[in-house]
């Protein structure tokens, strides 16, 4: 995300990720979505950081997933304080996802994974920041 544009004088409050779902989106079992640190990564993303991410497991915060349709929603992850504080304020803020069951390396026993719109889209990804002026 570019948070180029937020004075690095202020401080940050809270934020949240909205992530939109595209319409063909269906959860055979629930989870939590969870943000984990990206620095390790590609820019652009290629295949092989996947196994960059491995070693990421502290939340940066996260959201519970049911299992059914959850096609064409938001979804709304809060930063924790973790997540607050890796925001680059004056610059560029990434993160990754995922799933709890991923991180807790339990094996697929259905469809888990989620079809979120993309920056091209009508419905990008899109980060809130609340912040304290100074």
């Amino acid at each position: 995300f570019n948070t180029s544009g937020v004075p690095t004088t202020n401080s940050l409050v809270s934020a949240d990720i909205l992530l939109h779902t595209t319409s063909t989106t269906t959860v055979d079992n629930a989870f939590n979505l969870t943000l984990v640190n990206d620095g390790t990564t590609a820019q652009p993303l290629v295949s092989t950081d996947y196994f960059a991410l491995l070693s990421q497991t502290t939340s940066w915060g996260s959201v519970a997933i049911s299992s059914g349709s959850i096609a064409s929603q938001w979804i709304t992850l809060n930063l924790n304080s973790t997540g607050l504080a890796n925001v680059n304020l004056g610059g560029a803020t990434r993160f990754a996802l995922r799933s709890s069951r991923d991180i807790s390396v339990t094996t697929p026993t259905g469809d888990e994974f989620i079809r979120f719109s993309g920056l091209g889209s009508t419905s990008p990804p899109q980060m809130f920041l609340r912040i304290a002026m100074s």
